[in-house]
């Protein structure tokens, strides 16, 4: 049975607490241990190699790698044969790789650690709760199922809980279920049944909501991955990540280049056959030659430049987008945000706030009439 099937008798009795008490220092670690800690589970960080490594396998970049080794090649079959080289060109294309993931692997990091600070900072919010029988203050990250816990107007709730104790408490829950209208709680509310849906619950608070008016206790049911927002979050992290337009649009070209690059190499290295066969020069140099000159066209094809103006054109507008208090995780998103067209969304409670607000305000200090009669 869930605590919105209980009454608050019921939920007390499961969770073995006292409302005037609080818990007890061996209940808490009980709890803790029991049903773990309120936080959501994060997943393994990723190590500097995996970052490099994820940036450096894009289409493009891999085109450029690829591109760099047969320069090398070649160069190095040109410096053992007496040949003329160009390692000049080698080191151009690393220096555009090295660049262009540099750039992106830079970014993502800074933007990491920001959003590190932010959750940082919202898991140092301090909660009022009973515990031994007395009021007490603790982080929110702290919190453990049974505590018994005081909501007041302008609290964001950091935990799952039944309500106990209402005094005109109003929730807006527009950040779960997408309503703007607050939502009155009442404590005597009990409910049958199992299915019923989370913004018909009038009997319990929800992570992630704002207390809007009056206040109120509530025992804490579901903490970190066990509250609703928590279920939310495990199922996004379940969905596969395609790829973005950009992505898409470079892979293709990437195909592109390969294609046209070899399709020219093959024409001018039949052609040059031709002609050593036809001069009477056909002899294993002249073919090297000829092989090394269409590996070299292919190499011309490829467009060094255009990952790395991409990584800083991308970067910049994670800077500018920073200066507008608004943070990038992934470097490549600011380019999959300017293709959306059409946003499919409900209206109030989500674009718009359903509030009136006046942004100009002044007294009537002349009146005339409006007409006779």
């Amino acid at each position: 049975m869930k605590a919105f099937q209980e009454t608050t008798s019921q939920t007390l009795e499961r969770l073995n607490v006292d409302p005037e008490l609080g818990l007890s220092k061996n209940q808490i670690e009980e709890s803790r241990l029991k049903h773990g800690v309120n936080a959501f589970t994060k997943g393994k960080p990723k190590s500097v190699f995996k970052k490099i490594w994820d940036a450096a396998t894009e289409p493009m970049i891999v085109m450029l790698l690829v591109a760099a080794a047969i320069t090398l090649g070649v160069n190095f079959v040109r410096y053992f044969t007496g040949g003329q080289t160009e390692f000049i060109e080698c080191i151009g294309i690393f220096a555009a790789i090295f660049l262009a993931v540099g750039v992106t692997v830079i970014m993502e990091g800074r933007s990491e650690k920001a959003f590190e600070a932010l959750n940082q900072i919202n898991e140092d919010v301090q909660v009022k709760v009973k515990r031994g029988g007395s009021v007490t203050l603790i982080s929110q990250k702290d919190l453990v199922v049974g505590d018994i816990m005081e909501v007041a107007t302008g609290d964001m709730i950091p935990a799952d809980g039944r309500v106990i104790e209402s005094l005109g408490l109003r929730v807006d829950e527009s950040s779960l279920t997408g309503e703007s209208l607050p939502v009155k709680k009442e404590a005597e509310l009990v409910y049958d049944n199992p299915k019923t849906p989370v913004a018909e619950r009038a009997n319990m608070l929800y992570s992630g909501c704002f207390i809007t008016g009056g206040g109120g206790t509530m025992v804490v049911t579901e903490v970190g991955d066990g509250t609703e927002f928590g279920s939310i979050a495990r199922e996004l992290s379940k969905t596969e990540k395609g790829s973005t337009p950009l992505q898409e649009k470079m892979d293709r070209l990437g195909k592109l280049i390969t294609i046209l690059g070899a399709t020219a190499a093959a024409i001018v290295f039949v052609i040059q056959l031709i002609i050593f066969a036809s001069t009477g020069t056909f002899n294993l140099d002249t073919v090297s030659e000829a092989f090394i000159t269409s590996i070299v066209l292919i190499v011309a094809a490829v467009p060094e430049g255009l990952p790395t103006i991409v990584a800083v054109s991308l970067s910049i507008n994670i800077i500018k987008m920073a200066k507008q208090n608004a943070l990038v995780k992934k470097l490549i998103a600011c380019e999959t945000i300017g293709c959306i067209n059409v946003i499919c969304s409900d209206k109030t409670g989500t674009l718009t706030e359903n509030r009136m607000n006046c942004p100009l305000s002044g007294s009537l200090i002349q009146s005339q009439p409006c007409g006779s009669g």
